[in-house]
């Protein structure tokens, strides 16, 4: 009575295939491997339709032939093939290895290699290959698909767009301007043609075929050209397609796009759906369906379709708007799908279970097998559920790691109920037992790190992660994968990061970098440097000339606030502070474009100013501004756009008055952790907490200038109930900072303080143990100092998240120091002390990504030579100490002699800028 799902299929040596096996083949569930080894009459496989959908064909020692082999290679174009045995000669499989670049197979003259064999370069673009089997991108050569990447991005800008991409070293970089790209060659992982000021209406997105990595694309809200999704096709790494409220129909989904079979979670209107559901059947991998505003009768429909019955959906959100449900065609729709959770999401955030909650109770069964879960649910900003602390019964949440307990064993039940959760970014063991198993859990192929050292993950296993997910990274020191199978999941598999106990696979960019000959490193020509540095200049004297102050950075040491220009030194300096907001008179400024030029710009502050039209056009903040500052300015929210770099803000201070687009601003500021509120009325509050991008963010502090207003507890405690990990701070006309609702800050240091920490605050406050901040005003920490041998924690990242900013950290010899780099308030940090400590090379990284204008003493840690090299190349504004190289600032180092990349240095950090 219970719906099966199959994973793989094993014939019986030396089977006889009729015409009655193949029928019976073809009704099982989508499958994801077949073994026929010694099969007969093994031609007869091509008609089995649903072998597109595997991953790997085992045919050794059986009778298949060059034409079944060929008809094979065309009913599954990304297939793996063992053929090793058989009929099939030497010249059919050159020309399946040549005509089907995405087969892979092991053959009796031959390997068949994916078409990014090698990394670089691409296949011989002259090369004859199968248009209607293989993606257009396969005729590019490397440097082409490179450019491709590139024209493509700037395509997508130039509409009114943004993009993600990722790097050789850099993972997740959201750009919303052309100037923004990065210079090194980059693929594109994200396009959401929903996040621009504007309507966008979108021409032919055909072109999106040939991207090598795409892995989410978003039309919502989009107008539509005719045609736009004509020729459309997604590669196997897509997984997110979202085009409710779009002109799009369920119908042009079977009409124009192909490779939908590709999809895990697929985002839809009811209005848009005018086939009954019958798009469903091209998404055999579909795990998550959204729906907006469904009514009974849609989902009764849903649950009549053959394409939901069939499916192996584990996720139906609806979007209500207010609507409620009927509980039969709940109950219906659980009944088909006993392993589905249903989600109801409202417009404040909240994800509540509608029927059984069947994620919480596959959760629970883990949990008790003394699994760990890392999450971060609506209810606490982020949480760890063991056995005796599980999730909601009523809203669900959101893992972010699952931790193994050593030597646990894996068991069809198991991978079952991971199956069951929702997606987590990371998945931890050691030892694990049965390990190939996870290969089979759908929701492995978002994760974006799977470690599995000494487990007994196989050859088989190993590659088959990269099949369901060709951009994880693994960790499999100490398993049984063979030096052979490393190298070939190297070679093959472009995206792949692994670390085996012999073998490093690097990805396709970074190992193109790598291999790219390197010309001698020499210092920028000086006439470049004293471009930029004149620029610096220049903008400086033009501030202090409107009557503005401001802050700067020279080779030793920073000046703060200057307002003459005798005060600019004759030496070289960069900009970090612009303040224009003056008591004495109001400064009106035309255009602040030429500010986007300044290289390392912290904070930008136009308070009390007068904007002339367009004065904010072509301004564009980089990843180094934290604070943006417009209040009592003409400017309204709803002039703020995505094309001027505000998802890289930490602060922002804004008037109750200023505010005209229901808090849509806040969708723009990602990173936000401090939003700052002028004289807000009750109401201004409760459309703070009604706004959808309140919900999504992390906000940590709340600062309320009520210029003596007072506010309803409950509504207080209603905006600390959507955020938890937020303090709430009333900013009174006499210079207190009062908490209001919840002291979080006063709490999360308390849990520092406890653990052995110690707090220097600002008027010579000493905080530890014996002495705690005080309970109804907030503390202003000036240095926090961590115990040694303290292990960092998800508990401690949280408690140091929540804590206001600081200026220095010592952390010396703490355990899980790769961690901190997960604490956003680190951004302000001018100084952390990490010495004596686990730090990793992706620690440190992750770490000066983070700040890259701080400094950092990582001595005695774990960090190579060759990485400290990279980051003092490729951040010439951070300045670190490790034990093989010292980082210099770009001002320190140009007027100092030069060291080799390779010599050690010993730069004590108050010699930096």
């Amino acid at each position: 009575t219970v719906p099966f799902r199959t994973i793989g299929i094993k014939l019986p040596p030396e089977l006889a295939l009729t015409p009655q096996i193949l029928a019976d083949l073809t009704q099982l569930p989508a499958y994801y491997g077949l073994v026929g080894d010694r099969v007969k009459n093994a031609d007869l496989l091509a008609d089995v339709p649903v072998l597109k959908r595997c991953a790997g064909i085992h045919l050794m020692d059986s009778d298949l032939t060059d034409q079944g082999f060929e008809a094979l290679a065309r009913t599954s174009p990304y297939c793996y093939f063992h053929i090793k045995g058989t009929l099939v000669s030497s010249e059919m499989q050159q020309r399946i290895d040549r005509e089907f670049p995405l087969i892979a197979f092991h053959g009796n003259s031959r390997n068949g290699q994916f078409w990014l064999k090698d990394q670089v370069p691409f296949p011989d673009p002259g090369s004859a290959l199968s248009t209607a089997q293989a993606p257009s991108s396969a005729k590019l050569t490397d440097e082409e698909q490179i450019a491709f990447e590139r024209e493509t991005a700037e395509w997508v800008l130039e509409l009114g767009a943004r993009v993600v991409v990722k790097t050789a070293n850099k993972d997740d970089i959201w750009v919303s301007q052309i100037d923004q790209l990065p210079e090194e060659p980059f693929r594109i992982l994200q396009i959401p043609f929903d996040q621009s000021s504007q309507k966008i209406r979108l021409p032919s997105l055909s072109r999106l075929s040939r991207l090598i990595s795409l892995h989410s694309l978003t039309i919502s809200n989009c107008g539509l050209h005719p045609g736009a999704l004509k020729g459309l096709e997604f590669g196997n790494g897509m997984i997110h397609f979202r085009m409710s409220h779009s002109l799009a129909k369920a119908t042009h989904l079977s009409n124009e796009i192909k490779g939908l079979e590709n999809l895990d979670t697929f985002e839809i209107s009811t209005a848009q759906v005018n086939d009954h559901f019958q798009f469903l059947d091209l998404m055999p991998r579909l795990r998550d369906l959204r729906l907006w505003n469904p009514n009974t009768q849609q989902l009764e429909d849903l649950a009549d379709s053959s394409g939901f019955k069939q499916g192996n959906l584990r996720f139906l959100n609806l979007y209500a708007n207010g609507r409620t449900f009927d509980s039969d065609a709940i109950r219906a729709l659980q009944a088909e799908k006993p392993g589905m959770s249903i989600i109801v999401n409202d417009n404040k955030g909240h994800n509540r279970y509608l029927g059984t909650p069947v994620a919480r109770e596959a959760a629970i069964k883990l949990l008790e097998l003394g699994i760990t879960i890392v999450a971060s649910g609506p209810n606490q900003s982020e949480i760890l559920f063991n056995k005796s602390n599980t999730p909601s019964e009523t809203e669900l949440f959101k893992p972010l790691e699952i931790i193994l307990p050593n030597n646990l064993e894996i068991t069809p039940e198991i991978a079952e109920m991971f199956s069951r959760l929702p997606p987590f970014p990371r998945l931890d063991s050691k030892g694990l037992k049965n390990a190939d198993l996870l290969t089979a859990v759908p929701v492995m192929a978002l994760c974006s790190g799977v470690r599995l050292p000494d487990s007994d993950l196989t050859d088989k296993g190993f590659e088959s992660f990269y099949q369901s997910n060709p951009e994880v990274y693994l960790n499999l020191r100490g398993t049984p994968v063979t030096d052979e199978k490393a190298i070939h999941v190297d070679q093959n598999y472009p995206f792949a990061v692994f670390h085996s106990s012999s073998h490093h696979g690097i990805s396709w960019l970074k190992l193109r970098a790598k291999n790219k000959p390197q010309p001698p490193r020499t210092s920028p020509p000086e006439r470049n440097d004293t471009n930029i540095l004149t620029s610096e200049r220049e903008i400086a004297e033009w501030v202090i000339k409107l009557g503005g102050r401001v802050s700067f950075k020279k080779a030793q040491g920073t000046d703060y606030l200057k307002n003459r220009l005798d005060q600019l030194p004759e030496e070289p300096l960069r900009v970090i502070e612009i303040v224009f907001s003056r008591a004495d008179q109001k400064i009106t400024i035309t255009s602040l474009s030429r500010l986007s030029s300044l290289l390392t710009l912290h904070s930008l502050n136009i308070m009390n100013c007068h904007l002339e039209p367009g004065a904010l056009e072509g301004l564009r903040f980089n990843e180094n501004t934290t604070d943006f500052h417009i209040y009592n300015t003409p400017l309204k929210t709803s002039e703020l756009t995505s094309h001027m770099g505000l998802e890289h803000l930490d602060t922002f201070n804004v008037g109750a008055i200023q505010i005209d687009d229901q808090f849509r601003f806040l969708e723009l500021m990602p990173r936000l952790r401090n939003l700052h509120l002028y004289n807000p009325i009750p109401q201004t509050l409760e459309d703070l907490a009604s706004s959808p991008g309140f919900a999504k963010m992390k906000l940590r502090f709340l600062n309320i200038n009520s210029f003596g207003r007072k506010y309803d507890p409950e509504l207080i405690a209603e905006l600390q109930k959507i955020q938890p990990g937020m303090t709430v701070i009333d900013n009174d006309l006499n210079g207190h900072n009062r908490y209001l609702g919840t002291p979080v800050a006063r709490q999360a240091a308390i849990k520092l303080l406890d653990l052995g920490g110690t707090i220097y605050a600002m008027k010579d406050k000493t905080y530890d143990k014996s002495q705690y901040p005080p309970e109804s005003e907030l503390f202003f920490p000036v240095r926090v100092i961590l115990p040694p041998a303290l292990e960092i924690t998800p508990e401690t990242v949280e408690a140091l998240s929540q804590l206001p900013p600081f200026f220095g950290l010592e952390a010396s010899g703490i355990r899980n120091a790769d961690l901190l780099a997960e604490v956003p308030v680190l951004r302000l940090c001018g100084g952390i002390q990490i010495s004596d400590t686990d730090l990793s090379d992706q620690g440190f990284e992750t770490l000066i990504q983070l700040h890259p204008d701080g400094y950092l003493n990582a001595m005695r840690t774990k960090i190579t030579r060759e990485k400290a090299i990279q980051i003092n190349r490729d951040y010439p504004y951070a300045a670190f100490n490790t034990d093989y190289h010292s980082g210099k600032r770009w001002l320190n180092d140009r007027n100092k002699p030069k060291h080799s990349s390779s010599e050690t240095t010993d730069t004590d950090p108050s010699d930096r800028e």
